[in-house]
């Protein structure tokens, strides 16, 4: 598995939630109602012949998806081929007819546009609102209906869509076409979606046409459904011996993120461990104070990974605190499985991937930095006892050439290929340095 790289962030642009009219609209609240009224195995799936006896006997629909009704049926699989840029999933979608542009996918979110990339609907009269995310920042956004948006061979009408300025961390590609927005679970709520990291292709499948294979984990899938359709999924996992509901966020790189009310409670790092603290770009919500440390293990289901890197937020950050979920499952760990979400039946299926480990080890050159600004990088932090400190680089730097290319070629996702390598970086003062990284965990 890939390190983390020498840009150690954890870019969680989900969890974003719109406040409208005095009403919270949250995306993502309550997570998990139907998987936490049931007493499950903890250390096993259902099993199998159940499963497919009440998969072959007609989908489950809870309540709130009934009410909602069920999308149009497909009559083929529809194939979604994805790029992946730091972590993160990326597809093309057009809006009302237009041309393709590139969005990030993020099953925590909600579907943004930039003011760049809505075009003609700036001009429409929007319901304004206020989005938050992970972070401390609330930004204003009008919230315009798409009449089309069209994924693949897949159109979906009259879509809810917020028009928001994103931080520039988020859009920026370099050299490449800036992103549109976000695309949250809109593409996949109430269908059969598999995301397979391996073959960059996610799937929406017909009803009935899947299965669990031999070897899956197979868990209750919880969610919430917002007022506007909106489904966001979440599983069961255990992080040591104490199990709590977690959000499976295509929109996060890390692997576990755990709110603070998790953290004080049950203390998840290592006993004896090392523990640092560090500021983060965070997400849409903008600049977040971090911790991070190593776990003694992370369990779903019947798989289970030692010694996994552990973040999570120093003080207690909003959109965290107002869910019921206990954290994020990231793509560090999702990427590990084939997923399948199968929403109308409220299960979920994970695929282990043969020889996947989950790295135990952080590697960087001790700078955090975020991207504000086309033309350069900037330090954010660094860390202690690492070159970037003994070089005396500080926070408020900017950096404008990083591994001999200018910053304005690079996005900050970009930054992973120099993972495990030696660095050069110029700041612009002129400063030159040559940095190679070091174990900053364990």
């Amino acid at each position: 598995m890939p390190r983390f790289s020498r840009l150690f962030h954890v870019p969680f642009v989900s969890a974003c939630r719109i406040v409208d009219a005095g009403r919270a609209l949250l995306l993502l609240v309550a997570l998990g109602t139907a998987a936490s009224a049931d007493v499950v195995d903890k250390d096993a799936p259902p099993p199998p012949g159940t499963l497919l006896q009440e998969l072959n006997s007609g989908p489950a629909l809870s309540d709130a998806a009934t009410v909602l009704g069920a999308p149009m049926p497909l009559s083929a699989p529809v194939e979604i081929p994805f790029q992946i840029e730091g972590g993160h999933m990326l597809i093309e979608a057009s809006i009302n007819g237009g041309a393709k542009q590139t969005f990030l996918f993020d099953t925590g979110g909600r579907l943004v546009l930039t003011p760049e990339a809505a075009g003609d609907l700036k001009s429409l009269p929007g319901r304004q609102a206020m989005m938050a995310g992970i972070g401390p920042t609330i930004t204003k956004v009008s919230i315009v209906t798409v009449d089309r948006l069209t994924v693949g061979s897949l159109t979906l009408d009259k879509q809810s869509a917020a028009i928001a300025e994103l931080p520039n961390w988020i859009v920026d590609r370099g050299s490449k076409p800036r992103l549109a927005g976000l695309i949250g679970p809109e593409l996949i709520t109430r269908r059969i979606v598999t995301i397979d990291y391996r073959k960059r292709m996610m799937t929406l499948h017909p009803s009935g046409q899947v299965r669990p294979g031999p070897n899956a984990i197979v868990s209750r899938l919880g969610f919430s459904v917002s007022p506007e359709g909106l489904g966001h999924p979440s599983v069961r996992a255990s992080i040591g011996d104490v199990e709590g509901e977690m959000l499976i966020d295509t929109g996060a790189t890390g692997g576990v993120f755990l709110n603070e009310r998790f953290i004080t409670a049950h203390n998840p790092f290592r006993p004896g461990g090392k523990t640092i603290r560090f500021f983060s770009p965070g997400g849409v919500g903008g600049l977040l104070q971090m911790q991070a440390g190593i776990g003694t293990t992370f369990r779903l289901g019947t798989a289970v990974f030692n010694a996994p890197l552990i973040h999570g937020p120093v003080s207690q950050n909003r959109s965290l605190r107002d869910l019921n979920v206990s954290g994020i499952i990231g793509a560090e760990i999702l990427s590990r499985f084939v997923v399948t979400l199968d929403f109308p039946s409220s299960r979920a299926w994970f695929e282990p991937i043969a020889g996947a480990k989950l790295n135990s080890v952080w590697q960087s050159v001790g700078v955090v930095l975020s991207k504000p600004d086309p033309s350069h990088f900037e330090v954010i932090d660094v860390l202690p006892g690492t070159p970037a400190e003994r070089a005396g680089i500080q926070r408020g730097d900017r950096i404008v050439t990083y591994g001999g290319q200018p910053a304005r070629n690079l996005g900050l996702r970009d930054l992973s290929k120099f993972r495990d390598k030696a660095v050069s970086v110029v700041l612009s003062d002129q400063r030159r340095h040559d940095l190679s990284p070091v174990q900053i965990l364990p």
